[in-house]
């Protein structure tokens, strides 16, 4: 019995003594140095994170030909109003980069979240919702004169341009008023041909008013209406002024209708207007 001991004790003595030798063979695998992350649990989860810049950028330069004419399009686009930060272009061949401006700075894409902006103004406001801009006086109208201010009540219509402001002009007119003593008192987000700034805004609807003191653009889409259509004559001797809340005792003179929204948003997709699309989201109540 103490022989068969021994004689085991031996034998597994010399099988460790093996394997520990032929793991320090030459020709034995490495060990893994990653091989104890395997003792993780399963249900560890792992955060990716973001790589601050792309993953496979090419690393040459821009081809100088293909540059060239990118910046040249660049300077059109500026000559034309667009500014180049508003741009990004990236055009790569394989691994060769042949022309770049800011090509990994995110900016967003206007006329894909149309879209969006459109779902949401349909399911918030409806397709049938029209935005009420509504024009009134503080005083009295004596012999085509307003004694007073005409007051401007904005409810965001994001295409009230200079087509509208002919269209009031002309109501006011038909009710007699062709001066007004005091001011223009701007009431609310009222916006004009995009301008979302009520200052701005009120300063166009000031000119839009009055056809003899009409800039080329009001004059340009005068000449789209229909022939006859007649050009107001509505003098404010005041300033455009911008107040928090409309004043007391007002007198209701004009209520000027939107298109309904379906038509709106038609505009703005079908012209990728982003300053409409910017003005609809807003109404709808922005991101979300």
């Amino acid at each position: 019995m103490l022989k068969t001991k021994t004689y085991v004790t031996a034998t597994l003595s010399t099988l460790l003594l093996a394997l520990v030798i032929g793991c320090n063979g030459a020709d034995s695998p490495s060990p893994d140095p990653d091989a104890s992350k395997s003792s993780e649990p399963e249900d560890v989860v792992k955060v990716i994170q973001k790589p601050d810049q792309p993953l496979t950028v090419a690393q040459t330069n821009p081809n100088p030909g293909t540059q060239q004419s990118v910046d040249q399009y660049l300077k059109g686009l500026s000559a034309k109003g667009m500014t180049k930060n508003n741009q990004g272009i990236w055009i790569e061949s394989g691994d060769t980069l042949l022309a770049n401006h800011q090509g990994t700075i995110p900016l967003p894409a206007a006329s894909l979240t149309k879209a969006a902006t459109t779902l949401a103004a349909l399911s918030t406001l409806g397709p049938d919702h029209r935005f009420i801009t509504q024009f009134s006086a503080t005083g009295p109208i004596e012999n085509g004169v307003l004694q007073g201010d005409l007051v401007v009540e904005g409810s965001e219509d994001p295409f009230f341009v200079w087509e509208e402001a002919i269209a009031v002009g002309n109501q006011l007119n038909q009710l007699g008023i062709k001066q007004v003593t005091g001011n223009l008192v701007i009431v609310g987000k009222f916006y004009m041909n995009f301008e979302t700034l009520p200052l701005k805004a009120g300063t166009l609807l000031k000119q839009g008013l009055n056809g003899k003191s009409w800039p080329p653009a009001a004059e340009t889409q005068y000449q789209t209406l229909p022939p006859g259509t007649p050009r107001p004559e509505i003098a404010i001797a005041g300033s455009v002024q911008v107040v928090a809340s409309p004043p007391d005792n007002l007198q209701p003179l004009v209520r000027q209708y939107s298109f309904p929204l379906a038509e709106l948003l038609k505009k703005m997709n079908r012209y990728s207007n982003n300053k409409m699309a910017d003005m609809l989201a807003n109404t709808a109540g922005g991101a979300k």
